[in-house]
């Protein structure tokens, strides 16, 4: 036998746990994702008008 297993440990599952565990606030979660795809969406709309404004010049690499 290796020395990574070890037949003489039993698990067995905890049943006297008595700390709750609280859910994650997921409208607060769902609030700061759907502002940030509104400030994505907004900073996209300005750079794409400013793109238009400067006459659509194409990037050269």
């Amino acid at each position: 036998m290796n020395a990574i297993s070890k037949p003489d440990i039993i698990l067995e599952p905890v049943e006297d746990v008595k700390i709750a565990i609280e859910p994650i606030p997921v409208a607060s979660i769902l609030t700061k994702s759907n502002r940030f795809y509104a400030w994505m969406d907004r900073w996209t709309e300005l750079s794409y008008q400013a793109w238009e404004k400067a006459g659509k010049p194409y990037r050269e690499c």
